[in-house]
């Protein structure tokens, strides 16, 4: 761990001129979480996945389909591929493409093999839960470590039974590190919880509000379509207090150069990658925790800001953004625009005040958060820059960051600061009590 934090740290910044590389294992993942999500959505194209992976898997065995007992689509239509390529392929390529995936016959032999294995995957998962539905990404976050992890799915069943799925298009399986990674996302899942990330329909309303989901998921299924099996995970590890801080510590002393004194010999895996000199001393709480802290102290309304961060990365940030400001605009040039009838100029500025709250009530309407909230995240103090509270917050939390100044130096603490900034209103914020959640962190820590 401290290792690789001071090698993240000390790497060279990329060659702009060389050509990047092609990243075959990003494709292929790519393709297995796209299709992954694509056969277990529920949707039509879910459907005809499912047909074109019992069409492709009998092509490779040799069997008959008996269209006599399936009226969906005729023999000619089946053998032609003409409906798989119309409709469901040209969607597939376009949001495979968009990612970077560049669709030779390599990958499109992968693409065949994925959801050849995508229908064995589901008819396992159908006998496992019943139907099951991905409802979109998932996220959760330890305030401890501190760090998020993020499950490539969160799906539920029928009986509205939500699992972790976690994507592996690999040619082999790594079970250890997999299972593994699959224990860890239980472990955080199980204490914190987990946040839904996506645009979906929920009682036939669409929405993109964060959808939390608290203590009820247990289990992550590790699906790896082109070998066409699944394992569920039900394992969890022993993330106590201790090991966090233990872990903390390496990537305390890689920031400086340095590594944890141990007593293990040369055959450690450790000692493969590199030696660092020793050393060891206190852990100091994580950066991020204390600016955290430190604005929850100070009342900030991290729940908005959480939000207003979201509907920035949806791209409902950068409409509204540029609505409100048109809106701003339209303002100024009314009240400086030398018209000299007041009552034109009033009536100029209710037309353009109406205007704005059509538009909020239609961003409303589309991400299905409520009026109330979205004033909220649009308000100026939830726009407002946390400088001034920054400032205060740094003078109070002095004994907690003194740690940091003595261990790194003016200039590196300077610069890593400016990233713990950043981190406190990142890592910590939820959509709902993440003044809560930073002070059961903080108590842990302290």
């Amino acid at each position: 761990m401290a290792i690789k934090t001071h090698r993240n740290l000390e790497k060279p910044k990329p060659d702009r001129e060389k050509p990047p590389q092609r990243n075959i294992r990003y494709e292929v993942g790519t393709i297995g979480e796209i299709l992954t999500q694509k056969m277990l959505s529920g949707k039509p194209e879910d459907e005809v996945l499912s047909k074109y992976a019992d069409k492709f898997e009998s092509e490779e065995s040799g069997e008959e389909i008996d269209y006599e007992e399936d009226a969906t689509y005729s023999k000619s239509e089946y053998r032609s591929d003409s409906i798989f390529e119309r409709e469901t392929i040209p969607r597939i390529k376009l949001d495979l493409e968009n990612k970077g995936v560049l669709l030779d016959s390599n990958m499109k032999e992968i693409l065949k093999t994925t959801i050849v294995g995508l229908g064995k995957i589901k008819r396992y998962l159908n006998e496992e839960y019943g139907e099951i539905e991905i409802i979109g990404h998932g996220e959760s976050r330890n305030g401890v470590l501190p760090n998020k992890v993020r499950p490539d799915f969160v799906a539920v069943s029928k009986n509205q039974k939500p699992i972790l799925i976690e994507v592996k298009n690999t040619a082999n399986t790594n079970q250890r590190a997999d299972n593994f990674q699959a224990s860890f996302y239980n472990t955080i899942v199980k204490k914190y919880g987990a946040i839904v990330l996506e645009e979906r329909m929920e009682s036939d309303y669409k929405t993109i509000i964060p959808r939390t989901i608290t203590d009820t998921i247990s289990e992550t299924v590790l699906v790896y379509p082109r070998q066409g099996k699944a394992e569920k995970v039900t394992d969890t590890i022993d993330l106590d207090k201790d090991l966090i801080k233990e872990i903390w510590l390496a990537k305390q002393l890689g920031l400086i150069g340095k590594s944890p004194k141990t007593d293990c010999d040369s055959s450690c895996p450790h000692h493969r990658l590199g030696d660092l000199p020793e050393d060891n001393f206190e852990p100091a709480i994580p950066l991020a925790l204390i600016y955290s802290e430190g604005l929850v102290e100070q009342n900030a309304d991290l729940d908005t800001t959480y939000l207003r961060n979201f509907l920035w990365k949806t791209g409902f940030g950068r409409i509204i953004s540029d609505g409100l400001s048109d809106v701003s605009y339209a303002e100024f040039l009314t009240r400086s625009g030398g018209m000299s009838d007041k009552s034109k100029i009033e009536k100029k500025l209710e037309a353009i005040s109406q205007k704005k709250e059509k538009f909020l009530d239609d961003v409303s309407e589309k991400t299905g958060f409520s009026r109330q909230e979205i004033d909220k995240i649009t308000s100026r103090d939830a726009t407002r820059s946390y400088t001034q509270e920054i400032k205060k917050l740094e003078k109070e939390m002095k004994n907690e960051l003194n740690p940091w100044k003595k261990l790194l130096g003016k200039k590196n603490f300077d610069s890593l600061r400016n990233i713990a900034k950043g981190q406190s209103t990142k890592l910590y914020p939820l959509p709902k009590n993440s003044a809560e959640f930073i002070r059961k962190s903080w108590k842990a820590w302290t």
